[in-house]
């Protein structure tokens, strides 16, 4: 909920934890990419300083927690990625 350039974000956006990802079914569009897209689409609401979470310290740089939240979530998937770019044993993986 935004009130002037204050955002209320619950437990969506918090000031240290980033939200668990568990798969509550593997199709098309999963719990991350739904995830991702929200982040994507509050990061894109202008003017936003603070923002308070439902709990955990307020958020001073929005735009910067969103980021780190988004880097977190996708450096574990880039990292799948490229493990499967060319055929490996679960030895290699390991």
């Amino acid at each position: 909920m935004r009130i002037d350039e204050v955002l209320l974000t619950s437990d969506h956006v918090l000031a240290y934890t980033a939200p668990h990802q568990a798969p509550k079914r593997i199709t098309c569009y999963d719990d991350l990419c739904h995830d991702l897209n929200s982040l994507r689409w509050i990061a894109a609401l202008p003017g936003i300083a603070p923002a308070f979470g439902g709990h955990e310290e307020l958020i001073l740089d929005f735009d910067e927690r969103v980021a780190t939240i988004e880097r977190f979530h996708r450096q574990p998937l880039e990292r799948a990625l490229e493990i499967c770019r060319a055929p490996r044993t679960i030895a290699e993986i390991c």
